[in-house]
């Protein structure tokens, strides 16, 4: 059973999955009478960073309005130097992360990538203010069929410098008066965190807050080298190292990111944990 599709289609032609090249005339046969109930239509656009700029993520389904009745997704694919990063701006309106079994009241699903980890899933509106990605990543946003995409734009920039050896992203965190709280996953939620790898979170409070931070559903993984860390940093500088197990020092600057490091694990590990931060 099922639906296949082909292209200037011949008898032996027939996939269960076919890929359009742009800039071109496609011809497109079906083999259902409802090819929307077997099918998504994934667009995919490339952003190539160069030495000086980045193209823009710009949300427009120009030309794609007879795909309405499929679920779509349209992803960018964001490269930049090998020994460089690139930053997607979301300050605008914000995004929200949420678990992967959530869904976004306005169907409109965020997904991120560095390289081939998940960093999360996200709805629009929210204290997610930029993400910051070494080398490549990609940005997707799913919609279901029927659902009229909302037009906007992402602002990407090309940073000069890596991260971090080993650090897979920087989320940045904006809390504002009547937003003082955020829940956040840790890459490959509820899969295992990356072994070995590392995860920063930069935070921005108002003036006069105190920060306090707890690790919710942790599941400590079977430790086969060093230890899971969690690293405070006040202006560039280290100023606590603490366990993730420990009560976490709350946090008394106006900025400071968190760095979460995870340990070499056994295969058969869990995932991390999920962060909830709050602020009092």
């Amino acid at each position: 059973s099922g639906c296949k599709v082909c292209q200037k289609c011949l008898s032996w032609s027939w996939n269960f999955e076919l890929v359009l090249q742009p800039n071109s005339k496609n011809d497109v046969q079906f083999g259902c009478e409802r090819p929307q109930d077997y099918f998504r239509v994934e667009i995919v656009r490339n952003i190539a960073c160069t030495s000086t700029s980045c193209d823009n993520i710009v949300q427009s389904d120009v030309g794609l309005s007879n795909l309405l009745a499929f679920n779509r997704r349209f992803k960018w694919k964001i490269e930049a130097d090998s020994q460089k990063s690139f930053q997607i701006n979301f300050a605008n309106t914000g995004l929200t992360q949420i678990a992967p079994s959530d869904s976004c009241a306005d169907k409109h699903t965020y997904t991120l990538h560095a390289a081939k980890v998940l960093l999360g899933k996200y709805c629009s509106n929210g204290t997610i203010s930029n993400a910051t990605i070494q080398s490549q990543g990609n940005f997707s946003l799913d919609l279901p069929a029927g659902q009229t995409l909302s037009s906007g734009q992402f602002d990407v920039n090309r940073f000069g410098y890596f991260l971090s050896s080993t650090a897979l992203a920087n989320i940045s965190v904006t809390l504002e008066e009547g937003s003082l709280s955020s829940t956040l996953l840790t890459p490959n939620y509820p899969d295992s965190f990356p072994n070995a790898d590392l995860m920063e979170w930069y935070f921005q409070v108002p003036n006069n807050y105190k920060t306090a931070i707890n690790f919710h559903n942790l599941k400590q993984p079977t430790c086969l080298k060093d230890n899971v860390e969690v690293t405070y940093r006040n202006n560039g500088t280290i100023s606590q190292v603490v366990g993730i197990d420990k009560v976490q020092p709350e946090q008394n600057q106006r900025r400071f990111s968190l760095r979460l490091r995870n340990l070499t694990s056994s295969p058969s590990s869990p995932g991390l944990c999920r962060t909830l931060l709050q602020i009092s």
